[in-house]
């Protein structure tokens, strides 16, 4: 167990982390940043960012990260790269348990961030922030002229396929249900665009260098048996 005392312990070294290690450091605290991994986070795993104040052109997100952590370690905070397992606040001075040690402090702040959903299609987490993109306003930029796969069925995807066709060469939207639905919004004036194509069933191919990107539409399935017999009972009748 560590017998420093510090004003301000922070769990997690993303960009909340380490901007509220930099605002306590500068104000004179003694503070401690609790990182599992300098490398992992949304942040880290972005290849390029280019619209972020400041910047002068594009950089990847651990270039960024790197930055915000240099920034806060010269104000004077702590950095140690551990894994958290446990916290007690019950008390006045509160306690956080990492893997190997024990750190005491005044104050907590949790900022272990969010990977949002997980992955669910084949190579989409191998690919994050390398093609596989969850904000369109944010990444359309970079896919100018190029293919783009949406997938989902909401009226959100319908509205980043819309955005995305300003840049891409060409958008697929590709649907999780297996019949089409009365009234796509896709269909509508509002959202009709040459450059949209939609089809079912999302899927990634072994042959795909990535997921989401380059994608091509399903090829339409042959008739079963069933399907001919009773075409040709109709167009007898």
């Amino acid at each position: 167990m560590s017998e420093t005392l510090y004003d301000v312990i922070i769990i997690g070294g993303g960009p909340a982390g380490l901007s509220a290690a930099q605002y306590a450091a500068r104000a004179k605290m003694k503070t401690l940043v609790l990182d599992k991994s300098a490398t992992a986070g949304a942040l880290a795993y972005t290849s390029l960012i280019e619209n972020y104040p400041g910047l002068a052109g594009p950089v990847s997100g651990k270039e960024l990260l790197d930055l915000f952590r240099r920034q806060a370690l010269d104000f004077g905070a702590e950095y140690i790269e551990t894994g958290v397992v446990g916290v007690s606040l019950g008390e006045e001075i509160k306690e956080v348990f990492t893997l190997d040690a024990s750190y005491k402090g005044k104050t907590i702040i949790i900022a272990t961030g969010s990977m949002g959903r997980k992955a669910s299609i084949k190579g989409e987490a191998d690919f994050l922030g390398r093609g596989v993109s969850y904000c369109a306003v944010c990444d359309a930029a970079f896919y100018r002229g190029k293919t783009v796969c949406v997938i989902g069925d909401s009226e959100e995807a319908v509205k980043e396929a819309r955005f995305l066709s300003r840049f891409a060469g060409t958008v697929f939207r590709r649907r999780w249900d297996v019949e089409p639905r009365p009234r796509d919004p896709c269909g509508s004036r509002q959202y009709r665009s040459r450059r949209i194509q939609t089809s079912r069933a999302p899927s990634c191919s072994d042959r795909q260098r990535h997921c989401g990107v380059s994608a091509r539409p399903l090829p339409r399935r042959p008739p079963t048996r069933r399907a001919s017999r009773l075409r040709r009972m109709t167009t007898a009748g």
